[in-house]
């Protein structure tokens, strides 16, 4: 019963099909040989199960995933490194990403990993040394990356892999290391390596599946949020996930099927939020339902099924042979169709999954050896649950079990003729011992029932079984059928239900003659199997408490008799009162009572003894702990059990809703505000999140010490005693996280650590007088986490308010803050020559360089302006010069420290525009060049996120369109988009150099371009937008021009010298920027700073008043963008 607490291919194949990929599939595909496909179309087999049909096969014949070559799936070692494999563009490295960051792994990536041994990218090193050469060198650089990486890595392997020498080693690696298959849409790999159609993708995926699933001993499919959302009409209702939390769900299935093979406990337990009561294994539990929901139902069922909390326990996937067509055991489609929809509900119904392929009541009979190959093609999927028919070949039920890994294997059998005494028929008790002696965890027997009596015989047959000294294995059985409904409620453990969900949806569904968990928990009630009882909330405040609408109508939900009250009390004297009546199971305790009430408790939870305080009473009827398991039983409370549940929900609210660019790191930081019970469980949440740094602030500074206190474990410091501010506490690992108290809403953030990414009010409030009774509000500047949410906020270029040489700093800071700005954008030419200001040199070193970052970043604070980013890191991606890439390498890590100091995550990249003849148009090298510089910036504390800009006048990527691929391509969480109206407009829309103005088609292109902005690039990926018009050229900007250049594209030359602020008319501004900003604001859903990066020839103009000039023109454009988007409605 639902816890309710009261509160491949061949080598010659894979070769051809892997290497085709690599270059972009210039190479012909090579296809099995016609003596295959015949020796295929003839192969038959006749085995206990019934005869194979198999048709003649399009693609290269291999069984998926046999007893034979099914791999042993290890008790692996919680330091071996994770090695990915896949087609590319199925997202293998952000994955390698989330686990990185998880695990606290590094992450190597085969491609990267190539180009920094030789310089070159593949296709590169292919053109210059021959395919030869190339496969020698990429299969020594394989061996490398994964025998001289054992542990603690996450590796994303390239095309060798599956290639020859390559595959020997990879499966020489298998022994002791996870090897996942990826999988993905072949739409949305279409979607992001932009080659091909979907058709070529979805065939290629289809030759290479076998060889990738022979190297794996796991699969995970790639399911994008988007890709489900295409299942659900209403793709607009608010229910759905936020663009910028798109990764978060893959996040988590991935996560969770890392977490599940290892059986890695420590970061288990971080990562879920779980009580001592859902831990507990589902078979040793009383009254547990499973969900049955056949394969074919799922297309209909699960787009309805994200909406609801299910009542059941679990979720049993059932495959009936017959929905497979003739492709079982012949064609990777037919698995790689289970893998799709098995994680689209992991996804959807975060419920433990048992694995089950139907082979009764089919028309369709299968084989022995294609039942087995899809059992073992479950195990990869790595379920909690996996049946096994026990009429099958004890070698082939051994092999399984052998190869189970984490997964529990459910001996099922099924009684095809029951006799009249069925129940009590010999071959009962020998298919239980049968199972038991073979290994599996768990026993399923189960008969249609031909009258009422056999459901009684059931009920006896589990009372024998259950009092056997010789039986231990737990046992499900019950009849089926119409009749044998009384048996399914009466079975203890997983009993099948429906849902009214599939009743009305699927009304066909074999399942429908089921009970819903409702009816059987109507039906153990009424037949007094269970008792009703009642609970409460307790405490001097409770009178509007919420707790008993949420809890009564969950009752109701899930067929209870109980009721939840309201106990209002100013002393604990009532509740012990209440404790004597045999009817009342516990209470939700709530302040002033949850430390209280721990003197008088028999037994308390590790978390309630480590917060220091309880919100959940459980009365006992046994005088142990295994009582917890007989919930719902009345009689005399002979034990108290006191457990802490807050931190749950604070727990699991943070875990769901952080993004993955906020994920727990070292330097994380957490802010509590208050100090009473909550924020006790709300430092315990953070701890078990892995939060190392947590601040409190609360009025009253001797709670807050108190709180630190509870945590405290001896802690000491040089002179033997105890701090309040700075108080260490153990978390389960050797790193102690650190305790603050800052108490006033005045004080600065303190600056050696980072601004909080987790804020959790634990303030209790009241209405007194139409008023709240505590001012909850918080200091914008703690708030100010740049990679955290913010609304649209005006933001301005340092060098928009005049060039450095002429204007200092100090002084376009003050007119920026003066006149409304919040954010700003630190031009690297207004560091260096505040440094010559400073030391008064001419070349300033990096030291001074530093030192006139810290200059700026006290200045800015001064004023309350928060920095947005620091641009531009000019010219690195694509340069044929690599000793000038390496220079830039080494440049990076100066502006790493350049934007700590300054207070930035955020550095931003435009788009190479060096001359053609220094750059490189390699696809593969500029987002190599790229995805180096991203590997990097992920491994500092916090992150450094690169904002890519397409310029429109850039050498190879001057289009958004183009930024988007490269984004796509680099496939990293901290590597996103600048999007600049200036930029988008002046390629598609605006031409200075035409009489016109504008490009020949400019009004529809323009349009469709935006459109495909929309439908194509993801909101988590705009890291932050700058809008900005320019000027209308009286003539064309060509030689001649005043503007013109040798050698430089018009475009550049106009950018230089005649941007212009939106809605300066007078000033010839004429770029339909305001039409692109609503689309990215309002369509898109952009909230955050829209910055103003002006660059014009007004910038070089002398005068004090020119910073002013600017940031009143800047200012007046604000206002009127403000009022025209309606932006204070957002």
């Amino acid at each position: 019963m639902p816890l309710l607490d009261p509160f491949l291919i061949h080598s010659h194949v894979s070769t051809g099909l892997i290497g085709s990929i690599d270059s972009r599939m210039q190479r012909t595909i090579v296809s099995p040989s016609k003596s295959q496909a015949e020796t295929m179309a003839a192969s038959t087999a006749t085995t206990p199960l019934g005869p194979s049909r198999i048709s003649t096969p399009t693609t290269p014949f291999t069984r998926t995933c046999t007893p034979e070559n099914s791999q042993t799936r290890n008790n692996y070692s919680s330091s071996a490194s994770i090695a990915l494999i896949g087609m590319r563009g199925s997202g293998m490295s952000t994955l390698a990403v989330m686990a990185s960051s998880a695990l606290g792994f590094r992450i190597l990536d085969a491609d990267q990993y190539f180009y920094k041994a030789t310089g070159l990218s593949r296709a590169a090193y292919k053109a210059t040394n021959g395919i030869s050469q190339y496969r020698q060198e990429e299969l020594r650089l394989m061996r490398s990356m994964l025998f001289d990486n054992p542990t603690s890595a996450v590796i994303v392997c390239g095309p060798g892999v599956v290639e020859g020498t390559g595959k020997e080693w990879l499966a020489e690696y298998a022994k002791d290391h996870l090897i996942i298959y990826v999988l993905r849409d072949a739409e949305e790999i279409q979607r992001h390596l932009r080659v091909f159609d979907v058709e070529t993708i979805r065939d290629l995926t289809r030759r290479a599946a076998p060889a990738y699933r022979k190297l794996s001993s796991f699969e995970f499919y790639n399911i994008s949020d988007m890709s489900l959302y295409k299942l659900d009409t209403a793709t607009s209702r608010s229910d759905i996930s936020p663009r910028a939390l798109a990764l978060k769900k893959v996040e988590e299935d991935f996560l969770q099927l890392i977490y599940s093979i290892t059986r890695r406990d420590d970061c288990y337990s971080k990562y879920k939020a779980k009580n001592s009561l859902s831990s507990i294994p589902l078979e040793t539990r009383k009254f547990t339902y499973t969900l049955s929901l056949p394969l074919a139902t799922l297309s209909t069922l699960i787009t309805e099924f994200r909406e609801l909390d299910t009542e059941a326990d679990a979720l049993e996937l059932t495959i009936p042979a017959s929905s497979l067509g003739n492709e079982v055991g012949f064609k990777d489609t037919a698995v790689d169709r289970i893998s799709r929809q098995f994680f689209v509900v992991r996804r959807n119904i975060r419920l433990p999954i048992l694995y089950h392929i139907d082979i009764y009541g089919n028309e369709r009979k299968i084989s022995e050896d294609e039942y087995f190959e899809l059992l073992h093609h479950g195990l990869r999927l790595a379920p909690e649950y996996l049946y096994v028919d026990l009429k099958c070949d004890t070698a082939k039920i051994q092999n399984l079990i052998a190869s189970k890994g984490q997964t529990k294997i459910i001996a099922h059998y099924v009684v095809s003729d029951p006799a009249e005494d069925g129940w009590n028929l010999p071959k009962q008790w020998a298919m239980i011992e049968r199972a038991q002696g073979l290994g599996c965890d768990i026993i399923r027997i189960c008969q249609e029932a031909k009258s009422v009596e056999d459901n009684f015989a059931a009920q006896h047959f589990i009372h024998r079984v259950k009092s056997s000294p010789d039986h231990t294995i737990p046992l499900i059985a019950y009849n089926t059928g119409r009749l044998g409904r009384m048996s399914c409620y009466l079975n203890p453990i997983l009993s099948p239900v429906t849902h009214p969900l599939v009743r009305r949806l699927a009304p066909n569904c074999p399942s429908n003659a089921l009970l819903t968990v409702q009816e059987a928990q109507k039906a153990v009630f009424s037949s007094f199997l269970l008792d009703g009882q009642y609970f409460g909330i307790y405490g001097n405040c409770t009178s509007k408490s919420l707790s008993p609408a949420m809890h009564n109508a969950a009752f109701k939900l899930l067929g209870m008799p109980h009721r939840y009250n309201i106990f209002l009390h100013e002393s604990m004297d009532q509740l012990f009162e209440l404790i004597k009546d045999n009817t009342f199971g516990g209470a939700s305790i709530t302040a002033p009572f949850k430390t209280a009430i721990i003197p008088r408790l028999d037994f308390l939870s590790e978390e309630a003894k480590a917060i220091g305080a309880v919100n959940t009473l459980l009365c006992l009827k046994e005088p142990t702990m295994d009582s917890l398991l007989d919930r719902n039983t009345a009689g005399p409370t002979v034990a108290l059990f006191g457990e802490n549940t807050d931190w749950i929900g604070i727990h699991t609210c943070v875990q769901r809703n952080l993004s993955p660019i906020n994920a727990v790191r070292r330097r994380t930081t957490g802010l509590i505000i208050g100090a009473g019970g909550m924020a006790r469980a709300a430092a315990y949440a953070l701890i078990r999140l892995g939060v190392k740094t947590i601040l409190i602030h609360n009025r009253t500074r001797s709670r807050a010490e108190e709180l630190i206190k509870q945590f405290d474990r001896q802690h000491k410091n040089d002179s033997g005693e105890t701090t309040a501010n700075d108080i260490e506490i153990e978390s389960g690992s050797h790193d102690r996280p650190s305790f603050r108290i800052i108490s006033s809403r005045d004080d600065a953030w303190p600056e050696d650590i980072n601004l909080p990414t987790i804020v959790v009010s634990c303030v209790a409030t009241r209405e007194i007088d139409g008023q709240c009774s505590a001012d909850t509000s918080l200091p914008e500047h703690w708030l100010s986490s740049p990679t955290g949410g913010v609304a649209i906020e005006p933001a301005i270029l340092s060098a928009s308010l005049g060039r450095a040489w002429l204007h200092e700093f100090a002084n376009k800071a003050k007119q920026a803050s003066e006149h409304g700005f919040q954010g700003i954008e630190v031009f690297y030419e207004d560091l260096e020559y505040e440094a010559k200001r400073l030391h008064s040199v001419e070349t300033p070193s990096n030291d001074q360089i530093l030192d006139a970052a810290s200059h700026i970043r006290e200045l800015l604070d001064g004023l309350k302006l928060t920095v947005i980013g620091l641009q531009p890191f000019l010219f690195y991606e694509g340069l044929k010069d690599r000793e000038q890439h390496a220079r830039l390498i080494e440049k990076i890590k100066l502006w790493f420290k350049i934007a700590k100091i300054l207070g930035t995550n955020t550095i931003q990249i435009p788009a190479n525009f060096l001359p053609a003849d220094q750059l490189t148009g390699d696809m593969d090298v500029i987002v190599g060049d790229l995805v180096e510089l991203a590997d990097l910036g992920i491994k500092e504390d916090p992150p450094i996120r690169f904002a890519y800009e397409a310029l429109c006048w850039s050498t190879h990527v001057d289009t958004w369109e183009k930024s988007w691929e490269v984004a796509q391509k680099v496939d990293r969480p901290n590597f996103g988009l600048c999007l600049d109206t200036f930029n988008i407009a002046g390629r598609v829309w605006g031409d200075p150099a035409s009489p016109t103005g504008k490009t020949p088609n400019a009004d529809q292109d323009l349009k469709e371009s935006l459109q495909r902005l929309v439908k194509e690039v993801t909101l988590d990926k705009v890291f932050y937008i700058q809008v900005v018009d320019a000027e209308r050229m009286e003539t064309p900007l060509v030689k001649g021009h005043p503007f013109h250049v040798d050698g430089n594209p018009a475009r550049m030359n106009w950018s230089r010298n005649a941007r212009a602020y939106m809605y300066e008319t007078d000033r010839g501004a004429y770029l339909p920027v305001e039409d692109i900003a609503k689309v990215l604001i309002h369509d898109m859903g952009y909230k955050g700073y829209v910055s103003m990066e002006l660059f014009s020839r007004t910038m070089a103009e002398e005068g004090e008043d020119v910073p002013k000039q600017h940031a009143e023109r800047g200012t007046a454009a604000w206002k009127k963008f403000v009022e025209r988007l309606r932006l204070n409605d957002i």
